[in-house]
């Protein structure tokens, strides 16, 4: 399969999604987990994903009285433009479109779980100096197939796998193929506060192991700080347009990069990418419904570094803008 064919696929899935989630009219429950505004897991820049958004009358029926669209019901499509900016001898300029499309059904097993299918696909167009040997695309495909486990007093248990292969579109396919692996207990103490504890392992040369831990807490219905890894972010809520769904400022932390199997010179090779980013970002939040947000920011220290002999490039820092929507 192309890799053309591959994002074919996957906004075609992303598109189909957004389809029967209008058609179905799923109300959608506050998000549960580190970032409440996505209701997934994002380990790293292009996956994993897995959706953890579960509505608040999704009953798990039983495999021999439900139809196949309660068994996998089409729940969210998202598609997301990043560009940074290069230009001169030391930067490199990225520019990055990201799709996604997630699918939960319910098992009637464990006192009601969910499963979450979650194909997702990224493309990023490198644009560095001529001194140092870079692709000009690299590509991201990944399958997360998760579980997530409710309990009664609101808190969560989310686990699951993420076969990725992460290319040029060139290289060797024991150096693009990455099996990951996450899982995640939210804790919830109260309406306002929650604890998270978790791990992933993300398929990273350089962070192989990343941890995925700290608290949400909501002070009140205008407040919202996420002290957490990998993604810290405090919001406030804006009193803009309350008919159109809520509006949200945040400021925010992300950590940015990954690992891909590259053709170097005719030899088959891993490239890994890393950079830190602070972002001030708006979101609009509409359950069930269209949901774009914007971010800004600042990328700072970056670095790429291939595998076989360890040469390193460090472009210089630059600023980053990105738009995205989910539906």
């Amino acid at each position: 399969m192309t890799i053309r064919t591959i994002l074919f696929c996957c906004l075609t899935m992303a598109s189909t999604s957004s389809v029967f989630a209008q058609g179905n009219g799923q109300p959608q429950a506050e998000p549960v987990g580190y970032r409440p505004a996505e209701g997934e897991i994002e380990v790293q820049e292009g996956g994993p994903y897995i959706e953890t958004e579960v509505p608040s009358n999704y009953a798990p029926p039983s495999v021999v009285s439900s139809g196949i669209w309660q068994l996998l019901v089409p729940r969210k499509g998202a598609a997301t433009f990043t560009y940074l900016g290069g230009g001169g001898e030391d930067g490199l300029g990225i520019t990055s479109i990201d799709t996604s499309a997630s699918f939960m059904a319910p098992l009637p097993i464990w006192g009601g779980m969910y499963g979450s299918l979650t194909p997702g696909f990224s493309w990023n167009a490198l644009d560095g100096p001529s001194g140092f040997d870079l692709p000009s695309d690299l590509y991201r495909g990944s399958l997360s197939l998760g579980f997530i486990k409710p309990f009664e007093n609101g808190s969560q248990l989310v686990i699951g796998i993420s076969p990725t292969f992460a290319t040029d579109g060139h290289s060797d396919a024991s150096d693009a193929f990455q099996f990951n692996a996450f899982g995640m207990y939210n804790w919830k103490r109260s309406e306002k506060f929650s604890w998270q504890l978790g791990i992933a392992a993300t398929g990273r040369d350089d962070i192989p192991i990343l941890p995925a831990v700290g608290f949400t807490w909501k002070p009140n219905d205008n407040w919202l700080i996420e002290a957490s890894v990998p993604r810290p972010r405090i919001a406030h809520r804006l009193q803009w347009f309350p008919n159109l769904g809520e509006n949200w400022a945040y400021v925010a932390g992300e950590f940015g990069g990954g690992t891909y199997g590259v053709d170097r010179n005719g030899t088959s090779d891993q490239l890994t990418l890393r950079d830190f980013r602070l972002l001030l970002g708006w979101e609009r939040r509409n359950p069930g419904g269209f949901s774009p947000s914007v971010e800004a920011g600042y990328v700072f220290g970056r670095e790429l570094e291939y595998e076989s002999d360890g040469s390193k490039f460090k472009p210089s820092d630059t600023f980053l803008i990105r738009a995205s929507v989910s539906f």
